[in-house]
């Protein structure tokens, strides 16, 4: 590492102490569920949150907490295949968390998504250097269980389905013929 890049991180985690974001940092274990700013479940009163950038962490609730709120609510907090692995380095042990969260953070909202769920924190010491990996699962609240709403045009394409075609075209977009 040189030494303009260990002065920088220097810097950062002094602005860090300075913010008060260090003591935020530990909350970040397995199970905490972070949320984009603005996002609430319908039906739900305001979760118990404290800020960790530009989104929410919940306090006192993990992912199955939520989706059982969300399924109360007639939403749900939809689970999303795969995981988003994220490794950052820092001079403590708390730089490194924070700058590994910020990252998942950035990630998951690049994504178009409303909520991560930390799956995993790993943070090792090399001779003074902290590695954070921070293994995220995506999630997403939304009022059905589809990431996208199902289209009404769809036809089917397998060929023991080509008799459905038709009755779904008559169904979706009737047609007038011999007028």
């Amino acid at each position: 590492m040189g030494l303009i890049t260990a002065v920088l991180l220097m810097f950062t985690e002094q602005s860090m102490v300075a913010s008060g974001v260090e003591r935020t940092v530990d909350s970040i274990t397995p199970g905490a569920v972070l949320l984009r700013d603005g996002i609430s479940l319908p039906g739900c009163p305001p979760l118990p949150s404290q800020r960790y950038g530009p989104w929410h962490k919940l306090s006192q609730l993990n992912g199955h907490d939520v989706e059982a709120l969300a399924l109360e609510a007639g939403w749900r907090f939809t689970f999303i295949a795969g995981r988003l692995q994220v490794t950052a380095f820092g001079l403590t042990r708390q730089a490194a968390i924070y700058r590994s969260a910020v990252k998942a953070i950035h990630e998951v909202a690049s994504w178009g998504f409303a909520a991560l769920e930390v799956g995993n924190v790993e943070v090792q010491d090399l001779m003074g250097v902290y590695r954070a990996n921070l293994l995220v699962h995506v999630r997403q609240p939304r009022p059905s269980p589809y990431l996208r709403e199902l289209d009404p045009y769809y036809y089917p394409h397998q060929f023991e389905d080509f008799d459905e075609i038709f009755w779904r075209a008559s169904d979706v977009q009737p047609q007038f013929n011999g007028v």
